[in-house]
């Protein structure tokens, strides 16, 4: 009896590593050991969420793997969920047939375990910052959508009225907590994971437009009242138009890629929730300044007889007023920095106006003398 107990545990044994074998290793998925506690699970989960979020890469391939993190997150920060993994792999998780047990399902989960995109994009937002919606990529500027993203401060969106929200460029290290990091990618019906299979209500995509905006708009703040014509479809299938102005509110400083956010604002079809329309404000190009973060970068032609002998600079910024500077001589690549000269920064004050100052050389052809008396001063 104590052979047959014997031999039972051992082909129990070889029978998960066997269902194991057959399904996802969620372990080498997130480059884990099978010890790791839910911390390094999360640590190495956030590493590579930021790596193959399809918004930043554009592999095609990085949906499915930003999937298959996201799920292997799921289930292994779960202890029930990672029980049964380790005693039975994905198979018996998600409903499979699991030996000695009573047949199909048995032991496994309830239902059988689900997992979609839509549950990626949950745990992604959840982790990152961000409600039933993300912000735009790292740094934002206010609420999120249908209450606002939690922890954000100042401008937080409530259903009906405009929600704000923004990104500017990479920064901080691939573990640091960070809010609003994508676009909205919201889904029809999309299950959720810890659900087991129930399905959420669905929700309408965001329609997405460009908003073109001038260089001084961006340093003044603006107001624009956009017209916004909707379809309605009731009931019985009738549809109809209704149109609406709304006013996005610019402030002083907001940069390209910053996202204005009207929820329920675009077209009810389908029995769908009204969508929300997202405008992306767009920078128009300047004929003189060009904009780096909170800095303007401009370039000044300078006479070579001005940059040999000095001569007064003057310049009309871009808030309009002349700035007058005395430049005694000018060296090859030279840029004067003029400070408190640029676009609003977010905590206050501004950034900095880089003049490069561009020689320019007479056109004119110097005569025999002229040229001899020049190189004898040059010399």
């Amino acid at each position: 009896k104590l052979l047959e107990t014997d031999a039972s545990v051992v082909l129990d044994q070889r029978l998960q590593v066997h269902f194991r074998a057959m399904g996802k290793d969620y372990y080498a998925l997130l480059g884990v050991s099978k010890t790791a506690s839910d911390e390094e699970i999360k640590k190495a989960y956030k590493k590579l969420a930021l790596k193959l979020h399809p918004d930043k890469n554009k592999s095609p391939d990085a949906p499915k793997q930003f999937q298959d993190i996201s799920e292997a997150y799921d289930v292994l920060t779960d202890e029930k969920k990672r029980k049964i993994y380790d005693q039975y792999g994905e198979e018996g998780l998600k409903g499979g047939p699991i030996p000695g047990e009573g047949g199909p399902g048995a032991g496994g989960m309830p239902g059988g375990f689900q997992f979609s995109q839509g549950d990626a994009e949950r745990i992604f937002a959840q982790m990152f910052g961000g409600g039933g919606g993300l912000g735009g990529i790292f740094g934002g500027m206010g609420g999120g959508m249908g209450g606002g993203m939690p922890g954000m401060g100042g401008m937080g969106g409530r259903r009906g009225g405009p929600s704000v929200f923004s990104f500017g460029g990479m920064g901080g290290d691939d573990d640091e907590e960070l809010p609003g990091m994508f676009p909205p990618r919201r889904g029809h019906g999309a299950r959720h994971g810890h659900g087991f299979g129930q399905p959420e209500p669905a929700q309408a995509e965001t329609v997405k437009r460009k908003l073109p905006v001038s260089l001084e708009e961006l340093y003044t703040g603006f107001q624009k009242k956009l017209k916004v014509t909707k379809q309605i479809q009731d009931a019985s299938g009738q549809i109809t138009s209704a149109s609406n102005v709304i006013t996005v509110e610019g402030k002083p400083g907001w940069k390209a890629g910053t996202k204005v956010t009207f929820p329920g604002a675009g077209d009810e079809l389908n029995g769908m929730p009204a969508q929300d329309i997202t405008f992306i404000i767009e920078e128009k190009p300047h004929p003189v300044f060009k904009r780096d973060g909170d800095d303007l970068l401009a370039t000044v032609k300078v006479p070579l007889v001005d940059a040999l002998c000095g001569y007064r600079l003057e310049f009309k910024g871009i808030d309009g007023q002349r700035i007058a500077q005395t430049i005694t001589r000018v060296t090859p690549g030279m840029i004067k920095t003029i400070p408190d000269a640029g676009m609003p920064r977010k905590g206050g004050g501004r950034g900095v106006l880089k003049l490069t100052l561009d020689v320019e050389f007479p056109t004119t052809t110097l005569t025999d003398k002229q040229k001899e008396e020049l190189r004898k001063i040059l010399k």
